[in-house]
Parts: C-alpha cells; sequence; structure tokens
C-alpha cells in the first residue's frame, strides 16, 4: 500500500475517501427500513486535465434516495461494501474511452460488492443476497438484478480476492493471458512482461513463473 500510494499518491487517496464513505453508519442502517436513504458518491466535476487531480475533477455528494420510487421492477438497490480500483477507471473519466466514457455530473465508475437491501417485485435477488457487479462511488448503488451476481467465496481466501486475484479485471485477465492468449509457456522459456509492476502483470509474472519459464520484466 505505501508503494501504491507513493507512485500514485493523489488517486489513492480518493479511493481511501471512498472506502471511508462506503462504511455505512448507524443512521443510514436504521432508514433503510424505511425505504429512504442518504446516498453519499463520488461525481466527476470536470474531465482530468492530465494527472487526476480530486480536489477540482471530482466532487462528493449526498442525497436523499427513496428506494420504492428509485428501484424499478427489475431492478435492485446494493449497499456497498467493497470497491476495487482498477486502471480502466481513470480512461473512463476522458471524454473518448475505450469502456465509454462517464458523463459530467455522474457517479465515478467502479467493481465491487456488497448487500442487497431492496428489490423490485420482478428482481431476481432477495434482500440479504451478496451480490457483486459494476455499483460506482457511492454508498448505495441502484443496478439491473441481472447484471449482478451472487458474490461467491473460496475457501481460505480473502472476500476481497474477487475484485483482484480472483477478479475479471485482474487474476483472470492475467491467467487468460499466459494460458489462452499466448502459447502456454514451458520450463525454460523467457516470458516477457511489460508493466509487470500492475495489478494484471504481477500476476502474470507469477503465472509465468509457476509453470518453470524465465520472466522478463519491463
Amino acid at each position: 500500500m505505501n508503494i501504491i500510494i507513493r507512485w500514485h499518491h493523489r488517486l489513492s487517496l480518493f479511493y481511501i475517501l471512498i472506502s471511508i464513505m462506503c462504511n455505512p453508519t448507524n443512521a443510514q442502517t436504521k432508514s433503510i427500513s424505511k425505504n429512504t436513504v442518504t446516498n453519499t458518491k463520488w461525481i466527476l466535476k470536470r474531465r482530468p486535465q492530465g494527472v487526476f487531480d480530486p480536489e477540482k475533477d471530482v466532487q462528493m455528494v449526498s442525497e436523499e434516495m427513496n428506494m420504492a420510487t428509485t428501484c424499478g421492477d427489475d431492478e435492485i438497490v446494493v449497499q456497498v461494501d467493497t470497491l476495487s480500483v482498477d486502471a480502466f477507471i481513470r480512461t473512463m473519466l476522458d471524454a473518448e474511452a475505450y469502456h465509454g466514457a462517464v458523463d459530467l455530473g455522474k457517479t465515478i465508475p467502479a467493481l465491487g460488492y456488497g448487500k442487497v437491501v431492496y428489490a423490485g417485485k420482478n428482481a431476481n435477488k432477495k434482500i440479504g443476497t451478496a451480490v457483486q457487479c459494476m455499483l460506482g462511488a457511492q454508498a448505495y448503488a441502484t443496478v439491473k438484478a441481472s447484471e449482478a451476481f451472487t458474490k461467491m467465496d473460496l475457501p481460505m481466501m480473502s472476500p476481497t480476492a474477487g475484485l483482484g486475484l480472483l477478479g475479471v479485471t485482474s487474476g483472470i485477465t492475467a491467467y487468460a493471458g499466459i494460458f489462452y492468449v499466448c502459447k502456454p509457456p514451458k520450463k525454460g522459456d523467457t516470458v516477457v512482461i511489460t508493466a509487470a509492476a500492475g495489478a494484471v502483470g504481477s500476476i502474470a509474472a507469477q503465472l509465468a513463473k509457476s509453470t518453470g519459464a524465465r520472466g522478463t520484466i519491463i
């Protein structure tokens, strides 16, 4: 964590604030029974000009949200627990982005997991179910029930592993790249991995090493 803060100081502090924001308070928990919650979220205030500046580019806002009127018949409201910090988030803050650009005034995107606290009548998720999907940097997220899948916890693994080591944007991407996109490495092979200090590259390097290959890290 110290290395991440030193290399990406401003972005890291921004997501530390997000993690604090997504820890529900007693007042928020009590208000769920009344179908009304206070949703605190980060929105895009302006397009980043080069290096991301949390003081100028984003803004934290709070709003009252009536879940009964906000949530559609096929939607659910998720109380956010944990969010993932992924490189693609920064690219989505630009006007043109491969993964789709975030409109000004809209919630900053982020993958994460949380608990269903309200469900539309046609949603296929029960209240209390832990789900994982694109939730956004906010305390409560309203999403399509079909886009949220039940969170799977594996024995001897951290609850957050599904957002990192076993996540689509990190571990699974690295695994697919090493063993399916490339020819699976063999003992004695030399594997060249660029950006090996990143979330995907660091895992790819370890997977290559596990086969007996020699890793050349760039």
